[in-house]
């Protein structure tokens, strides 16, 4: 939607994430993410009657894994390194001639995402090499970026979402990073924009777990969702209302 032009006229943006608790600190932020797939293609040969004229696409993979493996005790904090095996092969008695990999690295910021795919990628092609295979990868989606909150909006926001009765709490020290990406921090780096996480209260569970699923799939859930909508549709008519806050935004946008 930012690539086809859908923000370019708009001022600020603003959405919520369901959490635990309220979230409104203008210094939280995101990892920056790039997500990728690696094929390593070989050729096929029977396991028992000629495994010497096969080249192994599932033993790249196994390489790759224990090169990622390696790596990771020389990555900075903060860092992440993941990945999934899609395709290794389909018969035992079959020398796989394709594997399929899919694999995310996240850092802090956006500037740091390139450094570290290609750390990872020479581990890619250091099995390839190590195989005889062949290796191509393709990214899976564009790169997502750190969020980058806007404090004013944030400061609009969480005075609102205080008026519909929550006990939103007061920034504390400065956050640490949460682990996760969105493309949402694409967005904030185009224009004045914030993703605070919206509390469903009285949630144990984090994020993406099937307990948080079912905890927001609740009459708390509900509340939540109101309370959100309530709160950033009150942000919009703050900023409606005031024309110099619109004009720095109109500026801020236009950088």
């Amino acid at each position: 939607m930012l690539e086809r032009g859908a923000f370019d006229d708009v001022t600020v943006a603003m959405m919520v994430h369901p959490f635990p608790v309220d979230i409104t600190d203008p210094r939280g932020s995101s990892n920056a993410v790039a997500r990728f797939e690696v094929a390593f293609t070989g050729r096929a040969s029977h396991a028992a009657a000629a495994p010497e004229g096969g080249l192994n696409a599932a033993d790249a993979a196994v390489v790759a894994q224990v090169a990622v493996g390696l790596l990771r005790q020389q990555l900075r904090d903060g860092y992440r390194v993941a990945g999934i095996v899609r395709l290794g092969g389909e018969r035992t008695n079959i020398i796989p001639e394709r594997s399929v990999l899919e694999y995310e690295v996240r850092t802090p910021t956006g500037e740091e995402l390139t450094d570290l795919r290609e750390r990872v990628l020479n581990c890619f092609r250091g099995a390839a090499l190590a195989t005889g295979t062949t290796m191509e990868m393709r990214p899976i989606q564009p790169d997502y970026l750190d969020l980058r909150q806007d404090a004013a909006l944030m400061a609009a926001y969480a005075r609102n979402l205080r008026a519909t009765g929550r006990e939103v709490p007061e920034p504390g020290p400065v956050p640490q990073g949460t682990g996760g990406s969105t493309d949402m921090g694409n967005v904030t780096h185009a224009l004045p924009a914030v993703h605070p996480g919206l509390g469903v209260l009285g949630a144990r569970g984090m994020p993406h777990t099937r307990q948080f699923a079912e905890e927001a799939a609740s009459p708390a859930g509900d509340d939540a969702l109101l309370d959100g909508a309530l709160a950033m549709a009150w942000t919009g008519l703050d900023l409606a209302s005031d024309a110099k806050w619109r004009a720095r935004c109109v500026s801020a946008r236009q950088r």
